[in-house]
């Protein structure tokens, strides 16, 4: 097979650091680097400059895609492996199979993947917590794929028992960019914890180190912290911490758990006291330290490194059915200027024109009708003795799942922003170790949660339909599905979890009250109806499943009647699994409560009771 490796070259240095990432492809492949930068070397093109630069038809992009389309007509599939700078409507001018590759954080997306992959054959995600989003665009050949390194950046295989037996006089590292905001304030947080850490990059008062002095430095080192932008993992450090030896602290506890084995090859958190208390642990503990950096370190060498890394690629590839589409010069030409495009390019000219004459429009509109409104007569229906409602609710429908439904009508088991929710959420379980789910549908929170082993978790679901699916494809040691209450609650647990099922419940009352004497830490998540429908919107909610919908504040109150602590967040994009607070003024949909400290337990009548109270999201 054949691959066209396009590549974006940003410094002198990066063709040569391509040209080994191509060589280090195994038998089956043949890959080809090809760079896509306009004048190279030159940073990415954003999406709104590339879009503009395709439609003007500049004569540079024109000849660099004449060339792209010269290179690809004797290969088999083209690998766009920095995601930019390939302008979707070009691609049916390709013979290959073309297969869109990023690393984005979910932050840069929208200028940069969100445009161009649905256009490709398929996707490769280098975020392993952006596959949400990817589906979401409609993106239905997916997989993820590990950072490649070239060799020039890794140690080599043969001094691998050398490395991890030298002395580690060095006690923490880090290298990467202070200066991004994303991060800033966790890294002045972990570095204010130990001040003795070494660490290097733009922003840092030592600055950057060159590329021999760094790896110096990692066969020093007893512990790396990895500290991404927000979602993760994704970059290359996870790996060559590994490669060198030393014990990694990693956040994206969650992703982290698919690439890695927890405690055994890698150490996982999710927000900064815990690093904080890991850090410590290992510090104290440098035999358990170098047994998990060993570990890690031959995890590394069996199946990230650039060579495995390429099998993985080949194999998926032919799992997709990745052959060229046409035969070579049968692709239409790079097409030239238009009176379609002139015309087009000319819109671009007025459209800020149309858009500020639209909005000046609406305010004068606005402007009038508050002038000329009327003030109505005082509401007598109260005096006059009709009935009249404050919110109108939906009927319960109990121990009903629409997963059947989903799956039928769109193929799709759960929603992306349902699993996004739920990844998300994994981020509040700290140390809890034993957690029952009230709800669990599908299974969705149960598989992202058990990825840490020293969980046990009980999930509770009515619908057969929902739990068999659970049990079939989401069945893991430290997981056990029920259907109902009696005899399977075991008292108290660590924490409770009910995701997206409050709203479904038709005695919240006694669904509450249950809850909160289940275990002390609580966490829940509904739809915001305010931002879902208006503030206006009084019921009954449009989805018939649902009984009634809550704003932050109303849930707020309401959790608080059975809580003495609750803090709300939301996904600020409900694709991406990232948690931000959240007041109760605040829009954002899901909004997600943890509860702490349960008002006085009332559990042996509950409990009782549990048969008349037993509900399931959909």
């Amino acid at each position: 097979m054949k691959i066209l490796f396009a590549h974006i070259e940003g410094t002198p240095d990066n063709r040569v650091w391509y040209r080994q990432l191509a060589d280090s492809a195994g038998a089956g492949l043949e890959v080809r680097p090809f760079c896509i930068t306009i004048d190279p070397p030159g940073p990415r093109l954003s999406w709104p400059a590339l879009d503009r630069l395709w439609r003007h038809r500049d004569p540079r992009l024109l000849e660099l895609y004449g060339r792209l389309q010269e290179a690809a007509d004797d290969c088999d599939v083209l690998l766009l492996y920095n995601g930019a700078n390939l302008h979707p409507e070009f691609l049916p001018h390709l013979p290959t199979f073309n297969v869109y590759c990023c690393f984005d954080d979910p932050e840069s997306s929208e200028g940069l993947s969100r445009p161009l992959a649905p256009a490709f054959d398929a996707v490769f995600h280098g975020n392993i917590a952006s596959r949400f989003q990817y589906e979401h665009w409609g993106c239905r050949k997916l997989a993820w794929i590990p950072n490649l390194n070239p060799p020039m950046d890794l140690p080599r295989r043969d001094e691998c028992a050398r490395i991890l037996e030298a002395e580690r006089d060095v006690e923490i590292v880090f290298f990467g960019e202070r200066e991004s905001h994303w991060r800033r304030a966790r890294l002045d947080a972990l570095t204010a914890a130990f001040p003795q850490a070494r660490c290097h990059g733009r922003g840092w008062p030592t600055g950057r180190l060159e590329d021999a002095d760094l790896h110096a430095l990692y066969r020093r080192a007893r512990i790396g912290w990895n500290v991404h932008n927000s979602t993760g993992p994704i970059n290359r450090r996870l790996y060559v911490l590994a490669a060198f030896g030393v014990l990694q602290i990693c956040d994206n506890k969650t992703g982290l758990a698919p690439i890695f084995r927890l405690g055994e090859e890698i150490v996982g958190f999710d927000t900064i006291p815990e690093a904080i208390e890991l850090t410590r642990h290992y510090l104290d503990h440098p035999d358990e330290a170098r047994a998990i950096a060993r570990r890690g370190c031959e995890r590394f060498w069996r199946d990230y490194h650039p060579e495995a890394i390429w099998a993985r690629v080949h194999e998926q590839l032919r799992a997709w059915g990745a052959l060229r589409k046409r035969e070579p010069g049968t692709s239409p030409p790079v097409p030239h200027r238009s009176p379609l495009t002139l015309a087009r390019v000319a819109m671009d000219g007025i459209r800020p024109w149309l858009r500020r004459s639209r909005k000046t429009a609406s305010m004068l509109r606005a402007e009038w009708r508050a002038r000329h409104r009327t003030t109505a007569g005082f509401d007598d229906r109260f005096y006059r003795g009709v009935p009249f409602e404050s919110y109108r609710e939906n009927p319960g429908m109990p121990g009903i799942n629409m997963a059947a439904v989903r799956l039928e009508e769109k193929g799709l088991l759960d929603w992306p922003d349902v699993l996004a929710l739920n990844w998300a959420i994994t981020s509040l379980i700290g140390d809890a170790r034993r957690i029952v789910e009230i709800g669990s549908g599908t299974g969705p929170f149960a598989e992202f949660a058990a990825r840490d082993p020293a969980r046990e978790i009980h999930c509770f679901e009515a619908d057969p339909f929902a739990r068999a699916k659970a049990i079939e494809l989401r069945s893991f040691p430290n997981v056990r599905y029920f259907e109902s209450y009696e005899n399977h609650l075991v008292g108290r647990y660590d924490l409770l979890v009910s995701v997206e099922v409050i709203e479904h419940v038709d005695e919240v009352q006694d669904y509450l009250e249950l809850c909160s004497q289940l275990a002390p830490r609580a966490i829940y998540t509904t739809p915001n109806r305010e931002q879902k429908h208006g503030r206006d919107h009084w019921g009954p909610p449009s989805y018939p499943p649902h009984v009634r919908e809550f704003t932050p504040g109303e849930l707020f109150w309401m959790l608080r009647l059975y809580y003495r602590s609750v803090r709300l967040f939301h996904l600020p994009d409900p694709h991406v699994p990232w948690l931000a607070p959240m007041t109760i003024a605040t829009p954002g949909s899901p909004i997600v409560a943890e509860c702490r400290d349960p008002h006085a337990p009332r559990l042996p009548e509950l409990l009782e009771a549990a048969g008349a109270t037993r509900q399931s999201r959909p």
